[in-house]
């Protein structure tokens, strides 16, 4: 891949559409309640040094200008968003009794502050269950704990370690992640969201800490779900000047976000939480 276009987006993997299923790669897309799905399926280890990309399944879920949109046109979006999430949770054989939601991200950056809103809006039930066994402690009630472990900036401690040591010690059955991105795209910014069930890397979008979240580094599954809220400024200098006699490696350290960021996140972070909530309340049911 160029080294100016970075992305964490599965549906931008470069020449995506050159590659077949002999290369155990597969796309495909999706509708659902309208909303447009981009599926991206790793299937090998040559797929996976091919694209750069973890073998697991990854889909984009096209949303919109959500900060435009009617309580109801966003009520429909998480709707969909609830359904795409069950398709991922389908692949679990066992029971899920706990469920630990962690939303990475430096909440006073706008653009890396998806993670730790959407937390701010979701209602932790571990607590109570344990408190109020007689009365909550049946088959029907989820045991939900949730995380904003900040970023190494923050206290010196990487948001990994933070989140480790914890789940070591609350072991739950499954980990869903919530961490902002970046695109080579910028009609992608805050208008996407993708979910995948290979983990994610801290520090995705902007902070680059470096270390993944995924079942083989926390021996839990993991879901992920993430937002691109940045395009680097080298991505936006080649798409446009690629031709031109430009020293693009100078602008590899700098991100740019749209400036109605805050709008943005403000209310896709209420369709994950609203999406999230109604998910981990049926959870039990279903299983």
């Amino acid at each position: 891949m160029n080294n100016y276009l970075k992305t964490d987006m599965a549906c931008e993997i470069p020449n995506i559409k050159s590659y077949s299923t002999a290369d155990g790669i597969f796309t495909y897309t999706k509708t659902i309640n309208n909303f447009d799905i981009i599926y991206t399926e790793i299937k090998t280890k040559n797929a996976e040094l091919k694209t750069g990309r973890k073998i697991g399944k990854y889909a984009t879920l096209y949303v919109g200008n959500v900060w435009k949109y009617t309580k109801n046109e966003q009520n429909n979006i998480s709707t969909s968003l609830r359904i795409l999430l069950d398709e991922f949770l389908s692949i679990f054989k066992k029971t899920i009794k706990e469920v630990t939601i962690i939303g990475l991200g430096n909440r006073n950056i706008t653009s890396d502050s998806l993670g730790p809103i959407v937390i701010d809006k979701l209602v932790p039930t571990r607590h109570l269950i344990d408190t109020y066994p007689d009365i909550l402690k049946n088959d029907t009630n989820l045991r939900l704990s949730l995380l904003s472990p900040g970023v190494i900036g923050q206290s010196g401690i990487s948001s990994f370690e933070k989140v480790s040591v914890l789940l070591s010690e609350i072991k739950p059955d499954l980990v869903i992640i919530i961490d902002s991105l970046s695109s080579i795209s910028k009609s992608r910014l805050c208008t996407t969201i993708q979910i995948t069930d290979t983990g994610i890397m801290a520090g995705s979008g902007i902070r680059n800490e470096g270390k993944e979240f995924s079942k083989d580094t926390l021996g839990i599954p993991v879901i992920s779900l993430g937002v691109p809220t940045t395009i680097s400024l080298s991505s936006l200098i080649y798409s446009f000047c690629s031709h031109q006699n430009i020293n693009i490696s100078e602008y590899e350290d700098f991100f740019v976000s749209p400036n109605n960021c805050n709008d943005a996140i403000e209310h896709i972070s209420n369709i994950i939480a609203n999406a999230l909530q109604s998910l981990t309340a049926d959870i039990k049911k279903q299983s």
